[in-house]
């Protein structure tokens, strides 16, 4: 059985082999369906965020989650998560984080919701 802190998440030492066990839309699809109660199959990257009832909390709350299972990657570029619009937008920002490439505060990407 994993580690669990009080609140009943993983902790630290259960989630630090996430980088080499996932990839980071399987970790993304993750924390979405862990905040919105729902099975990670029901998420897709074209889904709009506003629609999986996602808001400004709710990704900065995310992306220290991520710096807490990865703090290799230095800070997360938290006022690139302005500009996300769908899962998608999250899963390449995370990516790029990850592998260093994340502009600091320059946005990402820009989906249109139409």
């Amino acid at each position: 059985m994993k580690a669990k802190n009080w609140n009943g998440e993983p902790t630290l030492a259960a989630t630090e082999d996430v980088k080499a066990r996932r990839s980071p839309r399987v970790l993304v699809y993750s924390l979405l369906a862990r905040l919105r109660e729902t099975s990670e199959a029901s998420i897709a990257d074209t889904d709009l965020l506003i629609d999986l009832e996602i808001d400004a909390v709710d990704l900065v709350l995310m992306a220290i989650k991520l710096e807490e299972i990865e703090p290799d990657s230095g800070p997360f570029p938290f006022v690139a998560l302005a500009c996300l619009v769908r899962v998608g937008d999250l899963v390449e920002l995370v990516d790029g984080w990850w592998r260093g490439k994340a502009a600091r505060g320059s946005g990402t990407r820009r989906s249109s919701p139409m």
